[in-house]
């Protein structure tokens, strides 16, 4: 739609045209015609998509699968006048049957033509705020960056949904960004200094110490303090004295060693002997008095989405001078453990949500195929996870016991603790899901 014209005739073709461009709409009507009528409203209700009254399944379909036409040339004088125009021809055309000698593509005349450039200069000025606002969104995922890990040493391929954590399908490409910025960013302007602020070198070239040099530090900071317990933001010039602006990394560095270099290699045995310590947790706790800690915080708030700087000594209840960092351990489980090992079943067994993007469109997908209301359900639906939706399912299935109720309300069962589970129907959550996830997946 990017042509200027004052004629209807015209117009109506441009409008043809870029409705006929619809990529690949039989594949697309083939994946949605597997669906039921129900289901498609479902979709269309999630997707903000308007349906009249009585639509057909294939009306339904045709909405999904229907391209926005937007106007970006100089139409916008004419613009109401075409589109009334267009809606009274289409009502005639289908009420004088003459749809049936000749297809078109508009399928209703219930339809609205975006303008995009009614006021370019305004259009202009949106576009340029968007963009302001866009770059100080992204700063403060920097900012979360460089508050967890200690500088800006971001990866290029490093994608992220809360600024600090690697997600390979995170929609914020921050690694891309900080290359970006550095190689256009003016460190005297006002945003250089707020990068600044938080580390930021402009120069190309990052300052590199071989791994021999930075154990000439490490072993600086051991002689001084008597261990390797060297906070995760420290940084230095001299190997002991902290200095946020210091060009030694020391602290990410004994970090890294602590999960990439083998205790038993040259390496390992020259960290050993300044005692340095290979588990990743400073903590007395072994993994399953970790998994305790996070039975109690499932059973108390039903779910495991623990914030990441949750600190406990019981499990539920936050204390930030805590001995149980269960946040950060959380994390380190999504990341390193392997779901099919034992200690992922265990964790699965308790609801664990080892992908948020991932686990939120299969719940999706499930509730649509089981007809579960999603915007009725949505509290439930916003925090279980696949494996316990499924297996509850499963399981009221098993006993022909309706999944929802008259209302549209999901079972009992699907608000309860693992607890009051086994209380009433003689299974805890991480039975239910072993009996009808874990073994089911496993056949």
């Amino acid at each position: 739609m990017g042509r200027g014209t004052t004629s209807d005739i015209v117009y109506f073709e441009q409008l043809g045209r870029a409705l006929a461009v619809r990529g690949n709409t039989k594949e697309s009507y083939e994946y949605y015609e597997k669906y039921s009528e129900e289901q498609l409203k479902n979709l269309c209700t999630l997707r903000d998509i308007r349906v009249k009254d009585g639509a057909t399944k294939e009306d339904l379909i045709q909405k999904l699968i229907a391209l926005v036409v937007i106007d970006l040339t100089n139409n916008f004088d004419y613009i109401k006048e075409l589109e009334n125009n267009l809606k009274v021809i289409l009502k005639e055309y289908y009420e004088k049957g003459l749809s049936n000698h000749r297809e078109i593509k508009l399928k209703d005349a219930f339809f609205d033509i975006e303008i995009e450039n009614q006021d370019l200069f305004a259009m202009l000025e949106y576009i340029s705020s968007r963009f302001i606002k866009i770059w100080d969104e992204i700063y403060e995922y920097a900012k979360k960056y460089y508050e967890h890990h200690g500088n800006l040493e971001v990866p290029a391929r490093f994608k992220t949904n809360d600024g600090f954590t690697r997600d390979d399908n995170g929609i914020i490409n921050l690694g891309f960004w900080v290359f970006t910025q550095r190689r256009t960013c003016n460190p005297e302007s006002e945003r250089g200094q707020k990068f600044l602020e938080i580390g930021m070198r402009f120069e190309n070239k990052r300052i590199f110490h071989s791994w021999d040099e930075m154990y000439k530090y490490a072993k600086i900071y051991y002689e001084h303090y008597g261990n390797l317990e060297v906070p995760r933001l420290f940084k230095t010039n001299d190997g002991y004295t902290m200095d946020k602006n210091g060009t030694i990394n020391l602290g990410r560095w004994i970090f890294t060693q602590r999960r990439t270099c083998n205790p038993e290699s040259e390496r390992g045995q020259k960290l050993l002997a300044i005692e340095m310590r290979f588990e990743n947790k400073k903590s007395t706790f072994s993994w399953d008095e970790m998994y305790e800690y996070a039975k109690k915080y499932y059973e108390h708030y039903g779910n495991l989405e623990v914030p990441a700087r949750f600190k406990t000594n019981d499990g539920f209840t936050r204390d930030d001078n805590g001995t149980v960092n269960l946040g950060t351990w959380i994390i380190t489980q999504r990341q390193y453990c392997n779901l099919e090992s034992e200690h992922g079943q265990k964790l699965s067994q308790i609801g664990m949500i080892w992908n948020v993007k991932s686990n939120k469109e299969e719940v999706e997908n499930i509730c649509i195929s089981n007809n579960i209301d999603i915007k009725i359900n949505k509290v439930i639906i916003k925090h279980i996870s696949v494996q316990e939706l499924k297996s509850k399912i499963a399981y009221l299935s098993s006993l022909n016991i309706p999944v929802v109720d008259n209302e549209g309300n999901l079972h009992e069962i699907f608000n309860m603790s693992s607890p009051d589970m086994k209380k009433k129907y003689g299974l805890s959550l991480a039975e239910l899901i072993t009996e009808y996830y874990i073994k089911e997946r496993s056949m």
